[in-house]
């Protein structure tokens, strides 16, 4: 089981929720629209207060196209915390190229959010 203050998973629902590895073009812009919305939803409204109607709606979407890359509120709201934390270090990456460190280091925290969206081995 893994648990944050936003929700508690079991470790099967995390193995499921994955999005699907292919992803065309129009899959992608379709799978960042649902979560750039449901970000939005969720900050106005705080996660608990938030439905996935809510979601369909905001992004302007069909409950199969929600369904296709989400399993349930979990999973979304997963990708709503890789979403936030990408955008938290594409917004960061001016200041941190700059400062002097190995080469690694960037790369490194790229990868933050993977790991957030899932526990390690998972």
């Amino acid at each position: 089981m893994w648990s944050t203050s936003f929700f508690v998973v079991e470790r099967d629902q995390c193995a499921a929720a994955e999005p699907p590895e292919v992803l065309t073009r129009k899959g992608r812009a379709a799978r960042e629209r649902i979560v750039a919305a449901a970000a939005g939803v969720m900050f106005e409204r705080g996660v608990t207060r938030t439905s996935l109607e809510d979601v369909r709606h905001a992004a302007g979407v069909s409950n199969s196209q929600l369904y296709h890359y989400f399993v349930d509120k979990a999973a979304l709201v997963r990708g709503v915390v890789g979403y936030q934390s990408e955008q938290e270090l594409a917004g960061q990456q001016p200041l941190l190229s700059s400062l002097e460190c190995d080469h690694l280091t960037w790369p490194r925290l790229g990868g933050f959010s993977s790991r957030i969206s899932a526990p390690p081995g998972w």
